[in-house]
C-alpha cells in the first residue's frame, strides 16, 4: 500500500496527476481525467469559462442576437418574429 500525497491515506490504488505529478488516491481526484482534485478543478473552471464565451459569441452575429443555428436560419425565424 502506498500514501495518498493528498490525503496522507494509505490506498492499494494510486494515480499521478497528469498536470503537477502529485500520486492521488480515488477520493482526491478524477482518476478518468488523470488529475488530481486541485488540477481537476481549474480545468473544469477554464472549460466552464470556455463554454460561457462560446456560448456568448454564439448568440451574436455581428451584434445582433441570433436564433438559429446558421446565418439563414436566424434570418428565417426573425422574419416570422416581425
Amino acid at each position: 500500500m502506498s500514501a495518498c500525497e493528498v490525503c496522507g491515506e494509505d490506498v492499494a490504488e494510486l494515480q499521478a496527476c497528469r498536470q503537477c505529478g502529485v500520486r492521488f488516491c480515488t477520493e482526491c481526484g478524477y482518476f478518468n481525467k488523470h488529475l488530481c482534485l486541485d488540477c481537476g478543478s481549474i480545468e473544469e473552471e477554464s472549460q466552464e469559462e470556455e463554454a460561457e464565451d462560446v456560448l456568448e459569441e454564439s448568440t451574436q452575429i455581428e451584434g445582433e442576437k441570433t436564433y438559429g443555428e446558421t446565418p439563414e436560419q436566424n434570418e428565417e425565424i426573425k422574419s416570422a418574429l416581425k
